[in-house]
């Protein structure tokens, strides 16, 4: 009888407990839920994400600016016919383009470029500047020059991309960069140790008037290095030279020309279509010129 007595009065001790009631319900359920949000999942919250900081862009790719004296890009006639030095090295030596206006500055299938047809057009340089800070900067002993050119078809097209030389002389010059009659490239760089006319050397069969091609000379270490780029094929020759340019003589440059347009009494005038011209005062090397050519002949 004790247990059953005992056990009905804990009944009865259980009985006069009080527990919440289904109308006031479970305040922390409430106070979560008026927040939208439930207690009993509380443990179950996501925990706040940490900011996510942008992943910077990669930078825009570079043509080579070692040693960059000059760039030409071909694209556009600036104020009085002119080409604009957009090098961003020291004072701009800018192009001026005569005596005769060029065909064209249009578009053509391989980019932007400045089109000659006629015998008697060239780009040369007012005043001298683009020689002169040429030979200012190159006081290091290197050199190269990279030009994006299609020479037109035809036997009579070829001629002087590129030429600081003496407007008496044809044999005369600095340094120049062109093509032959037998479409070969012909390149001489005058120094210390070679004769006036600079030495040269030349790469056979090179010029391919279908597409557009990279001329190169390069000189520095004990060599003078000419190369040509038709797509990823590459021609190049090479020769011994030593010595600086303080030998140079203050000639002007002159483009797509021979160098005796004065007068006109010499008929060597390059055609076709030029891209883009970079000078340096570095020997290029083989990681940065291929850069220079997968990068193309456009403005970037």
């Amino acid at each position: 009888m004790w247990r059953h007595g005992l056990a009905l009065s804990g009944l009865a001790a259980v009985a006069g407990c009080s527990f919440p009631s289904s109308s006031g319900g479970n305040d922390a359920v409430t106070r979560d839920a008026a927040n939208g949000v439930d207690a009993r999942t509380a443990d179950a919250r996501p925990i706040d994400a940490p900011e996510v900081t942008p992943i910077d862009a990669p930078p825009p790719p570079q043509r080579t600016r070692r040693g960059l004296v000059l760039r030409y890009d071909f694209n556009e006639l600036g104020a009085g016919d002119t080409i604009a030095d957009v090098s961003g090295v020291g004072t701009p030596a800018n192009l001026r383009v005569g005596p005769l206006p060029v065909d064209s500055v249009l578009p053509t299938v391989d980019g932007m470029a400045l089109t000659t047809t006629t015998p008697n057009v060239l780009v040369d340089v007012a005043n001298s500047d683009a020689a002169a800070k040429i030979a200012n900067a190159c006081t290091n002993g290197e050199f190269s020059i990279e030009i994006w050119a299609k020479q037109r078809p035809g036997s009579a097209s070829y001629g002087r991309l590129f030429s600081i030389g003496s407007t008496a002389d044809l044999g005369l010059r600095n340094a120049q960069v062109g093509t032959t009659f037998q479409d070969a490239t012909a390149s001489f760089l005058r120094t210390t140790a070679s004769t006036t006319s600079g030495q040269e050397v030349d790469i056979a069969t090179a010029v391919d008037a279908t597409q557009k091609q990279l001329f190169v000379m390069r000189y520095g270490g004990g060599k003078l290095v000419a190369d040509v780029f038709t797509g990823t094929a590459r021609k190049t020759e090479s020769v011994s030279l030593t010595g600086n340019f303080s030998s140079w003589a203050a000639y002007k440059l002159v483009l797509l020309n021979s160098n005796r347009h004065f007068n006109n009494n010499d008929a060597r005038y390059w055609l076709g279509s030029i891209y883009s011209m970079s000078v340096y005062c570095s020997t290029l090397t083989e990681l940065e010129l291929e850069n220079d050519r997968l990068l193309g002949s456009e403005s970037l």
